[in-house]
């Protein structure tokens, strides 16, 4: 392959095997003719071999792409594949129906809108990275594009973020203002952004970003999130002016410290720039340990819960332009005193597993099995109720474990969330986006808490739901 543009590792299907879609973008440049290359999708055998799946993809057609990467955009416990295309072609958003097939869901989702039509045109895609930045639970879109002066007049966007709406339909909003050709969360307009990487440099619980440049003469640019979640340039404020980068770039605790530090290209040749900037914050630095599938746990998803807050990141493996994000990851958590509990969805599991005890400022390993894990929701009648409800725990007092009956009575989100008196989430124990109206049990081992008040609140589309549980031992 000659035109290799990016390499993206999940285990799709949770065979417990690792999978991966190569991008490749074209096998001249200047692209003067025909010039498209496949990219391939292929599914780990288990023989030190992998299968072409690229099929999988429905209908995909070739086109120039530049980067991409595995998320679980609508949170329904498996990975889909985006992917960004350069040359004025169309992104592609992969929605992964968990039996195998993909439907590629871009204009659905209302992520890069056509921007003409005689002809069809659409973007320069150059870069991407996912991240939860609002921490609003669902994860959101950093879109880097290559976009001349003389484009925006015609409606091209530059680099900007695609907000994720959430349930139920995980559709996205583009910050990108095409009247004033700026991005309205605070990103500059830059002709020749090359890529973006998110990573909270200060431990403010709020993802930054980094874009990187084509070309020399231009600068790389930093950008740091305020709390209402738009962003300012600090580039200055935190040493990264005149920096002539490359494709991409990526952040990373080099040196353990707490504080992320940033790898990438200045002047043709690797640097590394280590973070010094003071700050009262305090951080975690997470690695995961699986067993029951790829041994760092690519494709799970970690929530730590911390002074009344909750921080979620996806463990990635390949995004953007071939580059690589640290299988570790690093949780700003603000001032929080304490860390309440991190709760891990496993790649190869739909239910979570809970972990308590981990101090705040230091570098741990969660391994599977460690933590007490939550039962997946089971239903017990299809019988549609006269009105949704949640029963107390039973028994209760509790000592290990109880068990939990419910019924609700429309289709739609369901979560049940253990929850300490001051409002602190501290366990999830089902996280469903189409349940089915009828009447469910679960069970709640609770086996690692201490003893105390705790209550089960059931967040449903039609109410909210408490229960009180005492735990004695």
């Amino acid at each position: 392959m000659k035109g290799i543009s990016s390499f993206s590792i999940a285990d799709i299907n949770k065979d417990k095997l690792p999978d991966i879609f190569i991008g490749q973008l074209w096998s001249e440049y200047p692209a003067t003719g025909p010039d498209l290359l496949p990219s391939f999708f292929l599914l780990n055998n288990g023989f030190n071999d992998f299968t072409d799946n690229t099929t999988a993809l429905q209908n995909r057609q070739s086109r120039r792409s530049r980067g991409s990467e595995w998320v679980d955009f609508d949170n329904d416990g498996d990975l889909d594949l985006f992917i960004t295309n350069y040359l004025l072609e169309h992104d592609e958003l992969w929605q992964n129906d968990g039996n195998g097939k993909f439907t590629n869901v871009i204009d659905a989702k209302g992520i890069e809108q056509i921007v003409t039509t005689s002809p069809v045109y659409y973007n320069h895609g150059t870069g991407c990275d996912w991240a939860d930045y609002d921490n609003d639970g669902d994860m959101d879109l950093l879109l880097t594009q290559f976009m001349h002066p003389a484009l925006a007049a015609n409606g091209f966007e530059g680099t900007t973020i695609y907000k994720n709406a959430g349930a139920p339909n995980y559709t996205f909003q583009t910050s990108w203002n095409k009247n004033t050709y700026s991005d309205g969360s605070g990103i500059g307009y830059e002709e020749t952004h090359s890529g973006g990487n998110f990573g909270d440099v200060n431990n403010d619980g709020l993802p930054d970003i980094i874009l990187p440049v084509y070309y020399g003469c231009r600068y790389a640019d930093f950008y740091v999130q305020n709390q209402n979640h738009t962003f300012s340039n600090a580039t200055f404020d935190w040493g990264l002016e005149g920096i002539t980068s490359g494709e991409d770039a990526s952040f990373a605790d080099f040196d353990n410290d707490g504080r992320l530090d940033l790898a990438f290209a200045n002047n043709g040749l690797f640097r590394l720039f280590r973070n010094q900037m003071p700050t009262q914050n305090n951080s975690v630095t997470i690695s995961l340990l699986s067993s029951s599938g790829n041994r760092n746990g690519i494709g799970s998803r970690v929530t730590v819960f911390a002074g009344g807050k909750k921080y979620m990141q996806e463990v990635t493996a390949g995004r953007g332009q071939r580059m690589q994000k640290p299988t570790t990851l690093h949780f700003g958590i603000e001032e929080a005193s304490k860390i309440d509990s991190v709760q891990v969805r496993w790649s190869s599991k739909i239910t979570q597993e809970t972990f308590i005890n981990v101090g705040k400022n230091s570098v741990v390993l969660l391994e599977e099995g460690k933590g007490s894990t939550s039962s997946a929701v089971e239903k017990l009648t299809s019988n549609i109720p006269e009105h949704s409800w949640l029963a107390a725990p039973n028994p209760n007092p509790i000592d290990q474990s109880a068990t939990i009956r419910l019924g609700i009575t429309t289709q739609g989100i369901l979560e049940v969330d253990v929850i300490r008196p001051n409002g602190a989430i501290i366990a999830n124990l089902s996280s469903l986006k189409n349940t089915i109206a009828g009447e469910y049990l679960l069970t709640w081992d609770c086996s690692t808490l201490e003893s105390g008040v705790y209550f089960i609140r059931m967040l449903t589309t039609d109410g909210v739901y408490v229960q009180k549980a005492i735990i004695t031992r």
